[in-house]
């Protein structure tokens, strides 16, 4: 079965599901959303599903600033539904494409980044004065993506530490802001990564596992909604509803 009938599927199954359940009880804590690049390709997406053109995104941020909007790095509960925006991958377009909409619809943006991918810099991905001059602006905060993007699920303790305390450190020193926030690897994470990454010193770490954040939420495990390059508003909608919630496991 290809993926383009496999998304069909799930989408159908999950949002008649999740729109029912979504009637039957009131939508409380925070639904963080997981975007990657705008307009570019992005690298390993056989599918295409992870660049999604800034005329879509701008019909999401439109739809999102209906929401209470929070910062990544809150832990607020809150008693209404609250949406927060990531990217991953520090992508070019972030600074490009991404900021610009934020001002405009004044939506606090996170972005995570691998270290090794910024010092390659060049067309794709940020530079180093690009996140500084991110880290300065008042609606970017930037967290950690890894060192070298690996799947840390593969790799030894000792491996897993040096991985995560390089990035961040290395990210601390670049915009002189704590680097409390991580997003794993491909999503890619389970409890001796979780903890791991606590130990190093981070206060959130973020899956790509589809749920909603409250107070009970384990904050190394928090869940993400993933989303792709041709939801409709309306699908944007149904996900941050909790509509898509049957879905479980990382899409990368």
């Amino acid at each position: 079965m290809s993926f383009r009938i496999k998304r069909l599927v799930a989408a159908t199954v999950s949002q008649t599901i999740g729109e029912i359940s979504c009637r039957l009880r009131p939508m409380t804590g925070r639904r963080v959303l997981m975007y990657h690049a705008v307009g570019e390709p992005v690298v390993g997406d056989r599918n295409n599903i992870y660049s999604i053109s800034k005329q879509l995104l701008s019909q999401h941020f439109a739809e999102i600033s209906e929401y209470t909007n929070t910062p990544v790095a809150s832990r607020e509960d809150t008693a209404e539904l609250s949406v927060s925006v990531t990217f991953d991958d520090g992508y070019k377009s972030f600074l490009t494409e991404v900021v610009p909409l934020a001002e405009t619809y004044q939506i606090p943006i996170h972005v995570f980044i691998s270290r090794e991918f910024i010092l390659q810099g060049g067309p794709i991905y940020l530079s180093e004065s690009d996140v500084t001059s991110l880290a300065a602006h008042q609606l970017v905060t930037i967290g950690v993506h890894g060192n070298q993007h690996r799947d840390l699920t593969l790799i030894s303790d000792d491996e897993v530490y040096s991985e995560l305390s390089v990035a961040r450190d290395w990210l601390e020193q670049l915009t002189g802001h704590k680097a409390s926030t991580l997003s794993y690897p491909y999503g890619r994470v389970n409890q001796r990564i979780a903890q791991i990454a606590a130990d190093v010193g981070f206060e959130q770490g973020f899956t790509s596992r589809y749920g909603v954040q409250s107070t009970a939420t384990n904050h190394m495990l928090v869940p993400r909604i993933d989303v792709w390059s041709r939801d409709s508003v309306r699908t944007l909608h149904s996900k941050v509803r909790g509509a898509w919630s049957v879905l479980k496991g990382s899409h990368k």
